[in-house]
């Protein structure tokens, strides 16, 4: 139990934040993949219904960061307990 000493008095609450920041970017990652995609050019603006890949999105780019973030996070509070 001395390892989940580094969450105590409150503190689980920052990493839980960041978890659920990692769940709903992937699934608005997952959504926005699925639902075609849109390209701007010198014409206008081009829609097309093929999907593109989920590491293709913003979301995956932020999820990626949150992720990192997070792994991070749980090492620095681990080491100051």
């Amino acid at each position: 139990m001395n390892l989940l000493s580094a969450f105590g008095g409150g503190l689980f609450i920052i990493p839980l934040l960041f978890l659920t920041g990692i769940v709903v970017f992937t699934i608005s990652g997952i959504r926005s993949s699925k639902s075609g995609s849109k390209q701007q050019t010198q014409k206008g603006t081009i829609y097309s219904d093929k999907n593109i890949p989920f590491y293709k999105t913003w979301q995956a780019k932020f999820v990626l960061g949150l992720l990192i973030a997070l792994v991070i996070i749980i090492i620095w509070m681990y080491n100051e307990r």
